[in-house]
């Protein structure tokens, strides 16, 4: 009698050791996403889920393991939206600066969870399993292991560099709570405006929605097929997900096609200087009384004939790393400067905008835009870029207040021109910008004391003795800014350096 021969298990769900659900593959979480799997796709999970399945090697079988192929990236294979990442955890077993710090050195990151009225919980991950999660661009995950719960994540540090997650906070969420993220924006298809002439600025990078945990958009599309020159996409105009609405208003401009400035033909041809309110043609050094002013703004183009005219404005950037864990550090005290302005300006509305956020104030009666970039200190100058392109300013009319190691406490500088002295936020801008003639203005943190790495001692925070003098440091730079944006570069270096 013929013995019969068992067909070989295509799903390596079970072996010794190993629990249903286990795909087995070292070293990489588990796939499966409790909580936050979609019923409408079908399943519950890529190998455990679908071993489950009675007739799994059948045709509907295939069909459902076809279905997780096409949404191994994380999105809903229906609704097109990311669904959450499953993250083991482990409690951590007390707090403080050097139990975190024998973490990291282990390849562990701290987190911490809270939300829904339950007590604060200690975790810790690893490392690559959070730049796993990153890279996916989940913002909802299932945590596994010590605690088993969705969570939002709030807030996560990076190191100086960007490379390696410092912590991360976890806020407590479920399937069906309605949630706020920020999701990026991208471009989709050919603008009949560029084409034209025309140059797109990208307005919002990012987009805050309210959506369900269960349902958060990988990104959020703008259609270019209808784009005219002069014209912009408002975010009332964007197609959002079933469920999801803005937080900002419908009429914000997401995207914008204008024309580029004027070119002057003949470079050596003499051309008439540009009449100021308050000054006569031809007339140097005359400045009024007070100034009337008024924010200029693309206005719409009737064809590529028509050009948009731009007004000189200002801008002040104020140098920082994002995030509450970072707030009164020695290398955010350019967030400080700019700060002291807008409370002295009447503390406007701050918009995010340029990936960071912008202020509109009027010091001593100048126009000038406050800047707040939110992407990492390192990598200032694509903020820096984007404002600059948007509202045509030259790089002489850019200040950047930032932090300086090398000059002792108490101490300011200003420049209109120099290398980056080490700070590699303005070393950033730099670049992006192609030019080393950008005024600075330099507040002094210095010296970074024997035996330590100026990396620990820029993200550290000062003694309450250093926090009075920084105080007095802050109100002078202000002043500084200020005279700068009333007059010029040398006359603030001719008073304040």
């Amino acid at each position: 009698m013929a013995r019969a021969t068992p067909t070989p298990d295509p799903l390596p769900h079970k072996g010794p050791g190993r629990e249903p659900g286990d795909c087995g593959h070292k070293g990489e979480p588990p796939l499966s996403r409790p909580g936050f799997a979609s019923e409408e796709c079908g399943f519950r999970g890529p190998w455990g889920r679908l071993a489950e399945v009675p007739g799994r090697g059948t045709m509907w079988g295939s069909l459902r393991l076809l279905l997780w192929i096409v949404s191994i990236d994380g999105r809903n294979p229906r609704t097109g939206t990311r669904m959450s990442d499953t993250l083991h955890v482990t409690l951590r077993t007390s707090s403080g600066s050097r139990e975190a710090r024998r973490l990291r050195r282990s390849g562990m990151v701290p987190a911490i969870l809270y939300g829904h009225g339950e007590a604060c919980v200690g975790l810790a991950a690893k490392r690559e399993d959070i730049q796993a999660i990153v890279r996916h661009g989940s913002r909802v995950v299932s945590l596994a292991g010590a605690v088993k719960t969705g969570a939002l994540i709030r807030d996560l540090q990076w190191d100086t560099f960007g490379v390696k997650p410092l912590h991360i906070d976890f806020l407590r969420v479920s399937a069906s709570d309605r949630i706020r993220v920020k999701v990026p924006v991208e471009l989709k298809g050919e603008c009949p405006g560029q084409r034209a002439g025309g140059v797109l600025n990208l307005v919002l990078h990012e987009l805050e929605l309210e959506c369900t945990a269960d349902h958060v958009p990988e990104r959020v599309y703008a259609l270019l097929g209808q784009l005219e020159l002069g014209h912009a996409i408002k975010i009332r105009e964007l197609e959002l997900p079933a469920g999801a609405r803005a937080v900002l208003d419908g009429e914000e401009a997401v995207v914008t096609c204008t024309m580029p400035g004027k070119k002057v033909a003949d470079e050596s041809a003499a051309t008439p200087e540009p009449e100021v309110i308050g000054r006569k043609a031809g007339e140097r050094g005359a400045r009024p009384a007070r100034r009337e002013w008024r924010w200029c703004l693309p206005r719409p183009c009737s064809g590529p004939d028509d050009r948009t005219d731009w007004c000189a404005v200002k801008m002040l950037v104020g140098l920082g790393n994002p995030g509450h864990a970072y707030r009164d550090t020695r290398h955010n005290v350019g967030f400080e400067v700019l700060e002291l302005l807008s409370r002295r300006a009447g503390s406007p509305t701050r918009r995010p905008r340029f990936q960071g956020e912008t202020a509109q104030v009027s010091l001593r009666g100048a126009p000038v835009l406050l800047l707040w970039p939110l992407t990492w200190m390192n990598l200032s100058g694509s903020s820096v870029l984007a404002a600059r392109d948007f509202y045509k300013i030259n790089e002489s009319d850019i200040m950047i207040a930032c932090d300086d190691f090398n000059l002792p406490l108490d101490t300011i500088r200003l420049r209109p021109s120099g290398s980056a002295g080490g700070q590699n936020g303005l070393a950033d801008i730099l670049t992006r910008l192609g030019t080393n003639a950008v005024p600075r203005l330099r507040l002094g943190i210095g010296p970074v004391p024997a035996g330590w790495k100026a990396a620990d001692f820029v993200l550290g925070r000062f003694t309450p003795g250093d926090r009075e003098r920084v105080a007095v440091v802050v109100e002078r730079a202000a002043d500084a800014a200020e005279e700068w944006a009333a007059r010029d570069i040398q006359a603030a270096m001719n008073r304040y350096n």
